[in-house]
């Protein structure tokens, strides 16, 4: 099987095992004799290889060293593909995402930077609402006065 950039789906693999630290020695091990950590990365490294338009990763930084993590961010880094990551790891986000999506109540809301961009645009837009709705509430306390004010005038004048 040939994959675009004209190299051989199999010596890309292998590649790809190696720097998961999947070495050569477990290559002809079954699958099912594999560890939960050694699966994961062999199937990371089978869907690297293949080079999808869209790679949705799940917790990807799980069962990985240092130096896995850091080729693997790499490699992320140099994709050309959209990248959907589902990660708790701060640094690994802060190191290869663009952007930060929010999914609330309301809808989905994009954030531009790592992970720490999108912790600094949250903070300020959480004081930002809590300026204003100080604001709003000293507004009504001011209203509601205002309102008991009338009233006692009224009482009072009849």
């Amino acid at each position: 099987m040939r994959l675009s950039g004209g190299f051989d789906w199999e010596t890309g693999l292998e590649k790809h095992l190696t720097m998961l630290h999947i070495g050569p020695e477990l290559w002809k091990v079954p699958f099912a004799d594999l560890s939960g950590g050694q699966k994961t990365r062999v199937r990371l490294a089978a869907l690297l290889v293949k080079r999808p338009e869209v790679l949705l990763l799940d917790e990807p930084t799980n069962h990985l060293d240092e130096e896995s993590m850091n080729w693997l961010e790499d490699w992320l880094r140099h994709y050309e593909g959209t990248v959907i990551v589902v990660s708790h790891d701060r640094t690994f986000l802060d190191r290869v995402v663009t952007g930060v999506c929010e999914l609330t109540e309301s809808g989905l809301k994009k954030y531009k930077g790592g992970y720490s961009d999108y912790r600094r645009e949250k903070d300020r837009e959480l004081r930002e609402q809590e300026a204003l709705y100080k604001k709003q509430k000293q507004a009504r306390e001011a209203l509601e006065e205002s309102i008991r004010k009338y009233q006692e005038w009224f009482h009072q004048a009849e």
